[in-house]
């Protein structure tokens, strides 16, 4: 990971903690989800729980792969 990397619109995908969301047409990604677009929103220090578990807190993974 480059630690120089800073969130925006270029390298929102790259940086350490930076959590996407998107919806839209998902063909691309071999999806079957048929839309006029794709469109995605990027933030910092995320809490994310997935199925009740939670996998993320203020942009920190907390499991491990």
């Amino acid at each position: 990971m480059n630690p120089k990397l800073r969130h925006g619109f270029t390298q929102d995908d790259k940086v350490l903690g930076s959590t996407i969301v998107g919806f839209g047409h998902s063909g691309a990604k071999g999806g079957k989800n048929v839309a006029s677009g794709t469109w995605w929103a990027s933030m910092t220090k995320a809490t994310v729980t997935i199925s009740g578990q939670k996998v993320m807190e203020d942009g920190k993974l907390l499991v491990k792969s």
